[in-house]
């Protein structure tokens, strides 16, 4: 008997179908729970309350704003204290908090967190591993949470013609960086020189890792990809702070006394100029070129025959 259009077997097991459906593309080991995921923004909201109060970054940074006696020659000490926790350590542990897995942020917090960890060994005073190890904790923990690797890949990219302003102004910055770093360790270790002691860390190694993470972070303005306005401001505005804080306190402990201050702020000043301006110049120069007008189509020529069946 004949068999109805209507009535189809069941295919084989070893049947190929001709299209086979869309595999359901599995999740990625690293997708999280919005509960989950909203622990990372938390995470990075008690970063910042452990830059800015429990290490009283702010505080510090505006001693010399109030005339108290007891700080009068550490107010160069203070403010450098005041620039790692609050500008180079708090502003991009606050991005964490609206873009957990922002690459530059996190590469930013943890090249103040190698600069730390460095001054600490080389003082030594290896209490400052501590803040540093809290650092790579915060940005791993935040990026987890969030749903991604634990740690941002290198910014490494090719530089090309526009970066070398950048470059020449990071590199004019190491050498002094490095000489202000070594005297900072040196007063550290000479018993003559007071100490300035904040959660019973030592001062004079934090400034230390702060001139260290001013030019590495200047360096990785040169080599971001995207988001190098945060290093690059944060960077400027640190050593426009601190030379300008020299210039007014030209004796006091840890000054680049008058003509290193006016050099800081220039030098900062520069690194703005140096990297912000061939970007944005660039970026207009390549912006897309809007699309051509589509073309006309053709008429037929005039002295065309019509067509007999119009």
């Amino acid at each position: 008997m004949a068999r109805s259009p209507l009535v189809t077997d069941t295919p084989a097991a070893d049947a190929t179908p001709l299209h086979e459906p869309a595999a359901t593309p599995a999740p990625e080991p690293a997708t999280r729970s919005p509960y989950v995921r909203a622990g990372a923004p938390a995470l990075a909201v008690l970063g910042v309350l452990i830059w800015c109060i429990a290490l009283m970054g702010p505080i510090d940074l505006t001693v010399p704003l109030v005339p108290l006696e007891d700080f009068y020659n550490h107010y160069l000490i203070e403010v450098g204290w005041g620039l790692l926790y609050t500008v180079l350590l708090a502003v991009p542990t606050l991005v964490l908090a609206f873009r957990p897995l922002s690459d530059v942020a996190a590469q930013q917090v943890l090249t103040c967190a190698a600069a730390l960890a460095f001054a600490g060994l080389a003082a030594p005073e290896l209490g400052h591993l501590v803040p540093a190890a809290v650092a790579v904790g915060l940005v791993a923990g935040t990026r987890v949470l969030a749903g991604g690797r634990a740690f941002p890949r290198s910014p490494q990219r090719r530089l090309g013609a526009a970066d070398v302003p950048g470059l020449v102004v990071v590199v004019a910055g190491i050498w002094p960086a490095i000489a202000y770093a070594s005297a900072c360790i040196a007063d550290y270790r000479d018993p003559t020189v007071s100490a300035d002691v904040t959660n019973d860390l030592d001062h004079w190694p934090a400034q230390a890792a702060l001139a260290i993470a001013v030019v590495l972070v200047a360096a990785l303005a040169v080599l971001a990809r995207r988001g190098w306005l945060l290093p690059t401001l944060t960077a400027a505005t640190s050593a426009v702070w601190l030379g300008l804080t020299s210039v007014a306190f030209p004796a006091h402990d840890g000054s680049l006394g008058t003509t290193g201050g006016w050099l800081a702020v220039v030098w900062g000043a520069a690194l703005v100029a140096a990297i912000a301006v061939p970007r944005l110049l660039t970026g207009r120069r390549s912006a897309p070129e809007p699309a051509p007008a589509p073309a006309a189509e053709p008429t037929p020529d005039a002295d065309t025959a019509p067509d007999p069946a119009r």
